[in-house]
């Protein structure tokens, strides 16, 4: 029996945690490239997104059921007013895209487009 699936949008888990000297951020992304994501901070509004594209490994096959999800996401988390937003960090490595915020004493720039490594 076929079993149905109407979730099909790709949500990535995500983990904040937070230290004396930053925050960090923990989204788990498998499957994706570096090149696919995207991460824009924008007043206190940290956005990751990206897609994650169909493999074309079934291509000869009748795939008769399958769990994998593709699709566009875009997950938002609020960032506090103290984050350094000139100085984020984001690396992405073994499916994890990890990002950390700097704490600051005041406040920096309104928006930014962060690189991740």
């Amino acid at each position: 029996m076929l079993a149905e699936r109407f979730d099909t949008g790709v949500n990535p888990a995500v983990e904040v945690t937070e230290t004396d000297n930053q925050f960090n951020v923990h989204a788990e992304l498998p499957g994706m490239k570096k090149e696919d994501i995207n991460v824009d901070i924008n007043n206190n509004s940290l956005t990751f997104s990206g897609e994650h594209k169909a493999s074309s490994e079934h291509s000869d096959q009748n795939v008769r059921y399958s769990e994998r999800h593709y699709g566009k996401f875009s997950r938002t988390v609020p960032v506090p007013e103290n984050v350094d937003k000139d100085h984020i960090k984001a690396t992405f490595k073994d499916g994890i895209l990890d990002l950390e915020m700097p704490k600051s004493s005041h406040s920096s720039s309104k928006s930014k487009k962060i690189t991740v490594d």
